[in-house]
């Protein structure tokens, strides 16, 4: 089984996007990347922020503070969105253009985590989302997925690589601290080897 981590590439702009797994504890390097309706988004402006457009709601959560948006665009055909604020954000992650093939990504997100499950080849996914978590797998592949657009792909192939969980929609894919992707979507290839398999160890 493959697990499939999805990007939206963010300057372009399914199974829902799910937060980051394994469990890495809290983050505390990726700080404008904050909560928005129930999942994830990020600050990329003074007053915007992006997320998945299957991502409902208006408010931005950062820092403990509530901002609330005066304005949603959500593109057409991708699942990205665009909020729009009055006031000034604390701060904000520059975007990046992209990643060569290979590049190690750091994945960000809000949503539940995972631990090794007891055979070892794969992840058990725990309760825990609502903290924010990052971690790293590699830039693997490049497609275009019709209503999705250009993505990114990271695949799930031996512990340690991050893959997404519910509640990281809307969040990031950063390289070189540089925000390239927006959190959309996760799938298998096989639907008979387990959920978050290890694709090394579970038939590829």
């Amino acid at each position: 089984m493959k697990k499939i981590c999805i990007s939206i590439l963010a300057a372009t702009s399914g199974t829902v996007a799910h937060a980051v797994v394994p469990d890495t504890g809290p983050d505390a390097l990726f700080s404008f990347v904050g909560r928005v309706g129930g999942a994830s988004g990020t600050a990329i402006m003074s007053r915007a922020v992006i997320t998945a457009k299957h991502v409902g709601g208006l408010t931005f959560t950062l820092g403990g503070s509530n901002y609330q948006a005066v304005a949603r665009v959500d593109h057409p055909t991708a699942d990205i969105s665009i909020l729009n604020f009055g006031v000034d954000l604390p701060g904000w992650h520059t975007l990046g253009s992209s990643a060569d093939l290979g590049s190690t990504l750091t994945l960000v997100g809000y949503g539940d985590t995972g631990v090794l499950n007891g055979a070892g080849n794969g992840y058990t996914i725990v309760a825990g989302g609502g903290i924010r978590r990052a971690s790293t797998n590699l830039l693997h592949d490049r497609v275009f997925v019709t209503n999705y657009g250009p993505s990114m792909l990271s695949y799930l192939n031996v512990n340690g690589d991050a893959v997404l969980a519910a509640g990281d929609s809307g969040g990031g894919f950063f390289y070189n601290g540089r925000l390239v992707g927006v959190n959309s979507f996760i799938f298998t290839l096989n639907q008979s080897l387990p959920n978050y398999g290890f694709a090394s160890l579970n038939g590829g």
